[in-house]
């Protein structure tokens, strides 16, 4: 059989005699290439099934993918979303805390000009509020070791400093109700600029966190897609295989019909030969019976 499907008989010394021994050796011959057309056509559809298999498994594996990058597709739009909004806020919080910085410079320039007029003290000008805040972080610090050797010292120094501006301003204000006031202003001030600050530092830290992630994700989704690619790629050679075992399958069908077709004709014209060996001895016999009478 060729590529096309067409039956092959090649001749070899047994065709070439004569009478019935020439037609034995035909249908012989006929019958071993049917044996062989048999084998071939089974090896082809077991391989095409095999390869339809892989096709299916291959597709599955190739959708699989393609649903998980749409579902990160749309997870990393939400997470850019997300990152647009807190950068969003952060804008919206710096303008806060702007304003809030601007109250408490006010304030602070309100009792520097106050002390200043009364003949107070250069540490009079001095926040507080930011000097305890100071001073209470030293002082944990210090008393969790974190400041050791040569920065003991200058810790301690620190905070002797600031425990002596605290008394000087404390001992300033003494009896001076305006700035006492005024100071009572500037501690909610700062109050509300650290917590405009801390809506700042939050909403960038959401952001920034939602814009890792988008990056994530799409990096996630290259990988994939990579992958989905792949899948596609086997995809096609297991079904060009399947396909190409499909047609020899059927190619080899074809011949084993041909060869089928040509034995039933061997088989028919064996038959014919015989009915007229047959009639051809009747005829001798009866023409024997003729020449006697």
């Amino acid at each position: 059989m060729n590529e096309r499907g067409v039956v092959i008989i090649y001749p070899d010394s047994r065709l070439r005699a004569s009478g019935g021994g020439g037609m034995a050796a035909l249908y012989e011959a006929l019958e071993s290439q049917k044996a062989t057309v048999d084998r071939k056509a089974t090896e082809h559809r077991e391989a095409r099934d095999r390869f339809n298999v892989d096709v299916r498994a291959h597709l599955d594996r190739r959708n699989e993918l393609n649903d998980q990058v749409s579902s990160l597709i749309d997870e990393a739009k939400r997470q850019r979303t997300v990152r647009d909004e807190q950068n969003q806020n952060v804008r919206d919080a710096k303008e806060v805390r702007e304003e809030r910085t601007q109250i408490v410079r006010d304030l602070k320039k309100q009792i520097q000009d106050l002390r200043s007029e009364r003949g107070g003290s250069a540490s009079a000008g001095q926040s507080p509020h930011q000097l305890r805040r100071e001073f209470q972080r030293l002082e944990s610090e210090y008393e969790h070791g974190r400041h050791q050797g040569k920065h003991e010292k200058k810790v301690l120094k620190r905070l002797q400093d600031l425990s002596r501006m605290l008394k000087l301003i404390a001992e300033d204000e003494a009896g001076d109700e305006q700035t006492k006031e005024i100071r009572d202003s500037l501690n909610v001030a700062l109050e509300d600029q650290e917590e405009a600050h801390e809506a700042v530092t939050e909403a960038a830290e959401q952001a920034q966190a939602a814009h890792d992630l988008m990056i994530r994700i799409h990096k996630e989704v290259d990988r994939l897609r990579e992958e989905a690619d792949d899948s596609q790629r086997s995809l096609l050679e297991s079904k060009r295989q399947a396909d190409k075992n499909h047609r020899g399958f059927v190619m080899s069908i074809r011949s084993l019909h041909s060869i089928q077709d040509m034995l039933k004709v061997l088989d028919n014209r064996s038959e014919y030969e015989e009915k007229e060996g047959e009639r051809a001895k009747e005829r001798e016999e009866v023409d024997d019976i003729m020449l006697r009478l």
